[in-house]
C-alpha cells in the first residue's frame, strides 16, 4: 500500500520506452510504405479502431458527458430515438474529442497525409440489435487526403461500444443515487457514490479505475447476452470497413485491451462472409513478404489470457486458435500478422505465446508515459497509454524493431523530453 501512496505523489511522470521483439516471427510491415505506395496505387489506407475498458461513449473518465441526460439508461433512449441532423453533429463533435483524437492526429501527422476532410453530419451511425432495438453503441468515420495520383488517402472508422455497457453497469452498481441533479451533471463519480466519502482516496481511485471501469467490463464480456451486443457494434464496423475496402486498399485493425478479444472474436465469426473473408484470405499484391493479406493486426494490452482462463473447452478456449482455425477452414493461404503490444508494467496484458499455422504474432514489448517514481509505475497509466506512445507510433509506421532499446531513466527523459 505504501507504493500505492506513494503514486499520488509529486515524481517521474515521463515515458521510459524499450522494446523487444524475440520470439516472434519477424516482419517489418510498415504503415509509412503503406503510405507511400497508396500514392502510387490510388489507394486507400482504411484503418478500424476498437476501445478497451475504462471507456466512455462519451467525455472522458470521471468526466463523462451525458449530452444533456442524467443517466446512461436516459442517454441510451435519447439516442435510441429519432436524432435530427444537429444531434448528429453535436454527438459526433463529441466523440472526435473522446475516441482516439491523439492517436488519430498523431498517425496522420506521421504519414503526412492531407488534410481532414469536412465532417459529415451524416456520419455518425447508431448501432442497434434490430430496427426498433435499443442503441448499444455507435460509429463514425474521419478521412484525411483524397484518392488519387500523388495524394496519400487515410480513413478511420471508429467503433464505440461503451454505450451498452454502460447502461448495465449503471443498472448493476447503482446511478448518482442521493445527489441533485446538478452534482449528477458534474460526473464525477459515474455511479453509485454513497460510500465514496466513507473510502480511503486511493481505494476509491482504484475502485473506480479497476472495477468500475475496468473489470465490470471485463465480466459483462463474459455475459453471453452483453457479449454478443459487444461483438454487434464491431461487427458493424468490420462491415463498413469492408464495403469500402477496394483491391488497392490496405487495412489496419487497431484494438485495445478488451477491444482485442471482442474483435478476435467478431472476426473469427464473419469469414463466413466472402467480402470479410477477403480481407485475410487474399495476398496483397503489392506486399513485401509472400502470403502477406490485405489486413494486419495492432493489439495493444492484451487479456486473452484472463479473459480466456475460464471459457469451456467447446468454445476453443482461446479467440487466437478460433481464428486460425476459421483461415484454415476457408482455405487461406495466407498468414495473417498480428503485432501484440505489452508493457511489462501493465498488470492486465500478457503476450501472446499460441503457435499457430495461418496467425503469426509478433510480441512488442514497451513502456508507457505514465506516473512512475521509486519502483512504482501507476498501472492505469501502464495499461491505457498505448496510444500515446512514441514507439508504438514508430512501430506502427516503420515496423518493429530487431534490437531492444536501453530503458531511458528519468533524468535522461527530462532532459530530452522524448515524449510531449
Amino acid at each position: 500500500m505504501l507504493a500505492l501512496a506513494v503514486s499520488f505523489l509529486p515524481g517521474c511522470t515521463i515515458s521510459r520506452t524499450f522494446s523487444a521483439t524475440t520470439d516472434c516471427n519477424y516482419k517489418r510491415i510498415k504503415l509509412q510504405k503503406w503510405s507511400q505506395d497508396s500514392a502510387q496505387e490510388n489507394g486507400t489506407i482504411r484503418v478500424l479502431l476498437i476501445h478497451g475498458m475504462n471507456n466512455h461513449p462519451f467525455g472522458f473518465a470521471g468526466r463523462p458527458e451525458l449530452d444533456g441526460c442524467t443517466t446512461y439508461a436516459e442517454l441510451q433512449q435519447k439516442l435510441s430515438g429519432n436524432l435530427t441532423l444537429a444531434d448528429r453533429q453535436r454527438l459526433r463533435t463529441r466523440a472526435i474529442q473522446s475516441q482516439f483524437d491523439y492517436f488519430i492526429k498523431r498517425l496522420a501527422s506521421k504519414l503526412e497525409v492531407g488534410e481532414e476532410a469536412p465532417a459529415d453530419p451524416k456520419d455518425f451511425t447508431i448501432i442497434r440489435a434490430s430496427d426498433d432495438g435499443p442503441a448499444l453503441g455507435y460509429m463514425f468515420t474521419r478521412s484525411f487526403g483524397a484518392t488519387g495520383p500523388g495524394h496519400r488517402a487515410l480513413k478511420f472508422y471508429i467503433a464505440n461500444w461503451a454505450l451498452g455497457a454502460c447502461v448495465s453497469k449503471e443498472q448493476q452498481f447503482g446511478g448518482w443515487a442521493g445527489t441533485s441533479k446538478s452534482e449528477k451533471l458534474q460526473g464525477d463519480r459515474d455511479f453509485d457514490s454513497r460510500l465514496d466519502k466513507y473510502r480511503a482516496a486511493i481505494n476509491k481511485s482504484l475502485k473506480w479505475s479497476t472495477i468500475d471501469w475496468g473489470l465490470g467490463d471485463a465480466a459483462l464480456y463474459l455475459s453471453p447476452t452483453a457479449g454478443e451486443k459487444f461483438r454487434q457494434v464491431v461487427s458493424a464496423g468490420v462491415q463498413r470497413l469492408q464495403s469500402e475496402t477496394g483491391k488497392r486498399d490496405r487495412v489496419a485493425i487497431v484494438s485495445a485491451s478488451l477491444g482485442s478479444t471482442i474483435t478476435l472474436d467478431t472476426v473469427s465469426a464473419m469469414l463466413d462472409s466472402a467480402g470479410v473473408r477477403s480481407l485475410f484470405t487474399r495476398s496483397d499484391q503489392f506486399a513485401d513478404y509472400p502470403k502477406q493479406p490485405r489486413a494486419v493486426f495492432y493489439m495493444f494490452a492484451n487479456q486473452f489470457a484472463l479473459l480466456t482462463l475460464g471459457r469451456p473447452p467447446r468454445e476453443r478456449v482461446n479467440p487466437l486458435i478460433q481464428l486460425d482455425n476459421a483461415l484454415k477452414n476457408a482455405g487461406a493461404r495466407t498468414t495473417v500478422q498480428i503485432y501484440a503490444f505489452t508493457d511489462p508494467n501493465d498488470i492486465l496484458s500478457l503476450p501472446l505465446n499460441t503457435k499457430l499455422d495461418r496467425v503469426s504474432i509478433c510480441n512488442v514489448y514497451v513502456r508507457n508515459p505514465g506516473f512512475t517514481v521509486g519502483l512504482f509505475m501507476h498501472p492505469g497509466d501502464a495499461h491505457a497509454n498505448y496510444e500515446k506512445n512514441n514507439h508504438v507510433i514508430a512501430t506502427l509506421l516503420n515496423g518493429p524493431e530487431k534490437k531492444p532499446e536501453t530503458p531511458d531513466d528519468c533524468l535522461e527523459a527530462r532532459n530530452s523530453r522524448a515524449f510531449p
